[in-house]
């Protein structure tokens, strides 16, 4: 019986969260005042360590499962 890949939809969800954040800072407007708040707003929440679902929390975690 053939396994479940587990592990190829995961890493592509985190790639895709990753690329999908490095997009929107390219795509903004600096000079646009409130593109410039919404982007900054979101890398706070993708870059905090309180938060669970944060990215690079979420990254810390994967790689404690990995290593385990």
């Amino acid at each position: 019986m053939p396994r479940e890949d587990l592990f190829t939809p995961i890493h592509k969800g985190i790639r895709a969260m990753i690329y999908e954040l490095g997009t929107k800072l390219q795509k903004t407007d600096f000079t646009d005042v409130s593109a410039t708040k919404a982007i900054i707003t979101q890398l706070k929440y993708n870059l905090q360590s309180a938060n669970s679902t944060c990215i690079v929390c979420m990254l810390h975690e994967h790689g404690e499962h990995e290593d385990q």
